[in-house]
């Protein structure tokens, strides 16, 4: 899925059981739960009272409703690209009793439709993979306040990815996906593009001039061929 075309069009058909999916494929390649996960995620955000939260490909909204459940007050806003998903996410929001603290919207993660240092929290689960990163990262710098805090959990790659055979197999895979008829396999296929090494993910962090920068990889032992998940998290400097 590297477009986010590719992944609106995966992720349609994916909204109703996402659910109950996903932390099956965490816990399957990461050994970690989607509850422990996003623990680890608001852990990194640490959203205070009053705080405006942005949760930037928010899916079926948990991340987002876990910050209004965490803290009083504050904006919470979660944006998407997939309209079933958004619909989901309202539907989760209102089986917890936060959906009047969650507001939902269509975004790109690319083109965020806000101001410079609107909030004070931006953060993102598992969605950065689907888009190019380095401009979502841009996009989600900017709209971070002076002294905000960014916290991201995405698809991580392992070292052996970089290698010349594994390189040359993901090659291959990419130029083959556009005859593969099923929208999740294309997307996640496309996707190995924009997913990366713990090195890698430090220098895209230094790159947005990101301070107190943290970046932890969660693999399952010996894991050497498959993704696992990396936990990112920095500070905006002040102007």
């Amino acid at each position: 899925m590297g477009t986010e075309k590719g992944a609106a069009e995966a992720f349609q058909a994916w909204a109703l059981t996402y659910d109950q999916t996903v932390s099956k494929e965490l816990e399957r390649y990461a050994g970690i739960t989607h509850q422990e996960l996003l623990d680890r995620l608001l852990a990194l955000a640490q959203p205070q009272n009053g705080d405006p939260v942005l949760d930037v490909g928010t899916g079926t909204g948990w991340a987002a409703i876990r910050c209004a459940l965490a803290v009083a007050g504050g904006q919470i806003i979660g944006v998407d690209i997939t309209p079933e998903m958004l619909t989901q996410a309202a539907l989760n929001a209102e089986k917890v009793g936060v959906r009047e603290r969650v507001h939902f919207a269509p975004a790109s993660a690319m083109r965020l439709p806000y101001p410079d240092d609107a909030f004070a929290v931006v953060l993102s689960a598992l969605a950065l993979h689907h888009t190019t990163v380095s401009q979502s990262l841009a996009e989600m710098v900017r709209v971070l306040q002076p002294g905000g805090r960014l916290a991201i959990a995405d698809m991580a790659a392992p070292s052996t990815w970089r290698s010349a055979p594994i390189s040359w197999l993901i090659g291959l895979l990419l130029k083959a996906s556009g005859l593969i008829r099923n929208p999740r396999t294309r997307a996640e296929i496309a996707a190995f593009r924009q997913t990366y090494t713990v090195p890698e993910w430090r220098s895209l962090l230094a790159a947005q001039g990101l301070g107190k920068m943290q970046v932890t990889a969660i693999l399952r032992p010996g894991q050497r061929f498959y993704p696992g998940v990396v936990l990112v998290s920095g500070e905006k400097g002040a102007v």
